[in-house]
């Protein structure tokens, strides 16, 4: 029912691009989606047509089925001095950054040479600034409290894989109150980390882009939940 060479490719949303013949063996791979995102490495499937499938046609089909990953992207909220510090680190351990703060003198391309993006908006919950990803790491850094618990607020609705935002501990309690008043459910305002970054007893805008960045290697690699909001 294929052709070869012919390219099916599988989001982990459940949405396709391109066709390997449609029908009965198209079903069978999109079928078995899950696995094939547990998969490390490129793994060769033959599949018997008439055996496997029932199709009169017979004959069998084999494919490379082939795990790639887009490349990690870190949002960054806020453009002060963590995040300068937090843009040059992260691109260097492989993450595209994208930077969205209302302050122009702040937001350029000379304090953010690193960042793919850079994106003039409000920081006021109204918008996000990109449409977000399931495998997106959001740190929330503004220039004061209020716009970081509006962007906390508005990230928690949409998808990610990590959202932190900078605090001590006494300012993760108020913004647990703060967002629970507003209606957030327990189970996200545990999805939120802070303080954020590991504990090295950082005090540097370098010293703790570094606790970060090691949270979000820490979660990439192993799935860690340290740090979330105490």
């Amino acid at each position: 029912p294929g052709k070869p060479g012919a390219k099916l490719l599988l989001e982990a949303d459940g949405s396709f691009c391109g066709t390997i013949g449609g029908g009965a063996i198209e079903h069978t791979v999109r079928g078995r989606q899950e696995e094939w995102f547990r998969l490390e490495v490129a793994q060769r499937l033959v599949i018997d047509l008439g055996v496997e499938l029932g199709m009169d046609c017979g004959g069998t089909m084999e494919l490379l089925v082939e795990p790639f990953a887009v490349q990690a992207r870190l949002v960054l909220y806020g453009a002060g001095h963590v995040a300068i510090e937090l843009a040059h680190l992260a691109a260097r351990v492989g993450y595209r950054v994208v930077v969205m703060d209302d302050r122009p003198e702040w937001a350029n391309r000379k304090k953010f040479p690193e960042a793919s993006e850079i994106i003039l908006a409000p920081l006021d919950g109204s918008q996000t600034g990109v449409a977000l990803r399931a495998d997106d790491a959001i740190v929330v850094v503004t220039r004061g409290h209020s716009h970081d618990y509006a962007m906390a607020a508005r990230a928690l609705g949409e998808p990610h894989a990590y959202l932190g935002v900078i605090g001590s501990r006494r300012k993760a309690r108020v913004m647990r109150q703060k967002l629970a008043s507003a209606g957030v459910d327990e189970e996200s305002l545990a999805r939120i980390h802070c303080p954020i970054g590991l504990d090295i007893a950082s005090e540097t805008p370098a010293e703790i882009a570094v606790s970060i960045v090691a949270e979000l290697i820490a979660l990439r690699r192993r799935g860690d939940r340290v740090g979330a909001l105490e």
